[in-house]
């Protein structure tokens, strides 16, 4: 079975998710994963798509062809090859990093995980409004293995101490992809 990843950003309007979901329905296409955001006035998709029949992304960047300047949209589409997730992820963290912003945060944070070995598979940060009790906000899952747990619990809190932040790390056993 062809799949597909699909990368689209446009300004926000209302309508965005139901022509580009309408529109891959319309070429036989089928969500199998999904992320979809608003940040700071740009609406990202980022879609795993089925799509039985297709050898190449071409019939799917034709179909969304009248949405580009329609919904300003920016769209990038790319074959998966076959067996891309079959990846074995081991145990997953949960990371919260919350304090005040500094410049490089995710940047130091990232290499922390990945210098234990770690992968990060979701991550959300927000900085809010000033005078907030907590400006800044940083969610991290990553997928690391078991025995690396308590390093990078160690890094992280050296890390979190030095940039005068919080930070928490919950384990969760392993998930398939």
């Amino acid at each position: 079975m062809a799949r597909f990843s699909l990368h689209a950003v446009a300004p926000n309007r209302p309508g965005i998710v139901a022509a580009v979901t309408q529109s891959l329905t319309d070429v036989g296409c089928n969500l199998e994963d999904s992320r979809m955001s608003l940040l700071h006035g740009q609406f990202s998709i980022v879609l795993v798509l089925e799509a039985p029949g297709m050898s190449s992304g071409t019939v799917i960047e034709e179909a969304l062809a009248p949405l580009l300047e329609e919904l300003a949209l920016q769209l990038f589409v790319r074959p998966i090859p076959e067996g891309a997730d079959d990846i074995e992820l081991g145990d997953l963290v949960f990371i919260s990093v919350h304090g005040a912003d500094h410049p490089g945060t995710v940047a130091r944070m990232a290499r922390a995980i990945a210098a234990c070995g770690g992968d990060i598979v979701d991550l959300v940060g927000h900085v809010v409004l000033e005078g907030a009790e907590t400006p800044s906000h940083l969610e991290l899952t990553a997928a690391l293995a078991h025995d690396a747990v308590p390093g990078l619990q160690v890094t992280l809190e050296a890390l979190a101490v030095e940039l005068g932040m919080q930070c928490e790390l919950r384990e969760e056993a392993a998930r398939p992809v």
